[in-house]
C-alpha cells in the first residue's frame, strides 16, 4: 500500500523506501551557468531506493529522542539540521535497523528527480512543468514548511524533490565538478571532490524563488550549519 504522509517510525520506513533501477540519464543543464550545472551530460547509476518522502520530524524524534526544527509536527520534514548532524541520524538509524542508509549522491538525487529509467519527459521540475502541482516555493508556501502529500508525486511516486526543504546530498560542492567528470572519464556512479567547504543542497525551498526548484539546480551549504529551509533524504543500497 502506498503511503500517503511520511513513515514516522522503522517500521513504516522500510515500507516506504521505493525501488530505483539503474539507467543512463542526462545530467545537469545548459542553459544556466551560475551554479555549475553545465556542461549537460550522460551519467550511469545503480540500483538504489530512495525514501519516498524527506526524513520528517517523527521519525528523527524516534531515533534520535528529539528534533532540531523550527516548524514543529511530526509528519513536516526535519529542518535546521546540519549535514554533520544529519549524518548522526543517519548512523544511528544503522545501528537501531541493521540496515545501510545514506544520503544520496547528487546523480542518485537528480536521477530520481527526473523519474528514473526511460523517462521520456523532460520536465523543468520534479515531475511536472507546473510548479504549483509538485512544490512549495515563496509563492505559495505561505512562510512555513509543508507534510508534502498536498502536492502530485513524480512518476516514481515520489514527493516533494522540488520545493519546501532543500535536500542534503552526500557530495561535497565544487562548480566544476561536471566538467571533471568529463574530462577523467567519471560518469558511472560519479561523486563529488574527495574535500571540500561546502555540501551540495538539491531542490529549492519554501523560502527560495521559483528559480531554484528545478531538478538541475544546485547550490550548496557548509556542512555544520543548520538552516530553516535545508532537510534530506536517505538512500538504501
Amino acid at each position: 500500500m502506498i503511503s500517503t504522509h511520511p513513515p514516522t517510525t522503522l517500521q513504516a520506513l522500510d515500507a516506504d523506501m521505493i525501488p530505483i533501477q539503474g539507467g543512463t540519464f542526462w545530467m545537469g543543464s545548459d542553459l544556466d551557468l551560475s551554479w555549475g550545472e553545465a556542461p549537460k551530460h550522460k551519467v550511469q547509476v545503480s540500483d538504489f531506493e530512495l525514501s519516498r518522502f524527506p526524513i520528517c520530524q517523527g521519525l528523527w524524534h524516534s531515533v534520535m529522542g528529539s528534533h532540531p526544527a523550527r516548524f514543529k509536527h511530526p509528519l513536516l520534514p526535519v529542518e535546521s539540521a546540519s549535514w554533520e548532524k544529519c549524518q548522526m541520524f543517519i548512523r544511528r538509524l544503522n545501528d537501531i535497523s541493521g540496515q545501510f542508509f545514506r544520503m544520496p549522491t547528487e546523480a542518485e538525487w537528480e536521477y530520481a528527480a527526473l523519474g528514473g529509467l526511460n523517462n521520456n519527459q523532460t520536465f523543468t521540475y520534479a515531475g511536472s512543468n507546473d510548479m504549483a502541482e509538485i512544490g512549495w516555493s515563496v509563492k505559495n508556501a505561505f512562510n512555513t514548511t509543508h507534510t508534502g502529500k498536498e502536492k502530485l508525486p513524480n512518476r516514481l511516486g515520489i514527493v516533494g524533490m522540488s520545493g519546501n526543504v532543500y535536500e542534503w546530498c552526500q557530495d561535497w560542492h565544487d562548480l566544476a565538478f561536471f566538467q571533471n567528470c568529463l574530462d577523467n572519464g567519471k560518469v558511472t556512479n560519479p561523486e563529488g571532490p574527495k574535500t571540500g567547504s561546502n555540501r551540495v543542497i538539491h531542490g529549492g525551498s519554501w523560502y527560495g524563488s521559483v528559480r531554484g526548484l528545478r531538478v538541475s539546480y544546485r547550490s550548496s551549504e557548509h556542512p555544520e550549519y543548520g538552516i530553516l529551509d535545508i532537510g534530506f533524504r536517505i538512500v538504501r543500497d
